[in-house]
Parts: C-alpha cells; sequence; structure tokens
C-alpha cells in the first residue's frame, strides 16, 4: 500500500485554489502561473509559495493504531518584487483569505482551517523596493496512523 500524504495533497489543492483565484470572479487579480509550494528561487515577479510547517497530533479520539487526528501549519507567502505590487499587497491578502474561506475542509481533506495570522515585511533589497506577507494557517486533518 502506498504511503498516506495527507498533507501534501492539501498543499497542492491549496496551491490549485489560488491558482484558479482570477478578477473575472470577483477577485482583484489572476495568479494563474504564480502559485508555487516550497519555491527555493527568488521571484522575479509576484509570486505566491506556500510552505507546511510543524506537523502535530491532535487530541486523538480513536486508536492511534488506525487513525490519527492531525494539524499543521501553512505559510502562504504573498512576494512583491516592485513598488506597483508593493501598493497592491492588501489587496492580494484579501483575495488569498476570500479565497481560503470559500472552502475552509479543502474539498474534504481537511476537516477544518483557521487563520492564525498576518505577518508584514519591507525590505529594501539593493535599491529594489520588495515586500511579502506571511498568512499563517492551522489546519486540522485525518490521516490514516503511521502513514498506512
Amino acid at each position: 500500500m502506498i504511503p498516506d500524504l495527507a498533507r501534501i495533497n492539501i498543499l497542492e489543492k491549496i496551491q490549485e485554489k489560488i491558482s484558479s483565484i482570477n478578477n473575472i470572479n470577483e477577485y482583484y487579480f489572476d495568479y494563474s502561473g504564480k502559485v508555487f509550494i516550497n519555491k527555493q528561487t527568488i521571484f522575479t515577479n509576484l509570486g505566491i509559495n506556500i510552505r507546511a510547517n510543524e506537523n502535530s497530533l491532535s487530541s486523538n479520539n480513536e486508536s492511534s493504531s488506525t487513525l490519527w487526528n492531525c494539524n499543521f501549519i501553512v505559510e502562504i507567502d504573498i512576494v512583491c518584487t516592485n513598488a506597483i505590487e508593493l501598493s497592491n499587497l492588501f489587496k492580494y491578502e484579501a483575495d488569498i483569505l476570500k479565497c481560503i474561506g470559500t472552502n475552509l475542509s479543502w474539498d474534504g481533506l481537511a476537516i477544518n482551517t483557521e487563520y492564525q495570522t498576518s505577518i508584514y515585511y519591507n525590505i529594501d533589497q539593493l535599491g529594489n523596493k520588495i515586500g511579502d506577507v506571511t498568512i499563517r494557517l492551522l489546519i486540522f486533518y485525518r490521516q490514516n496512523a503511521w502513514g498506512l
């Protein structure tokens, strides 16, 4: 049997949902081709990076040998590479939060999603004004124990 990859399935669903945002569907911007999971290279234009951080067991009411109740922190970085993008940072954040709020179970892959915080950074990098916001979520899900 192939190991259970519940977390990566959730991350891929988040990527899919954010990538489908466009300004035709009552959002400010279009994010197609701008959303990545664990991107390690520098963004040259507006980009969104989704990262998993700190996975842990929640309370287990069932046998821990068959099913785990888990939660993990997901951080979504919205990276702006120039002053024009930076001026729209709050709109980018609003688009992402609206998208998250429309599907807290990520099409049934998770039990629930809770917003924790948004952290803002502004950096002047070699004369180029850049900035980003990191949206932190706590996602509750179930997976087969030990990945079985």
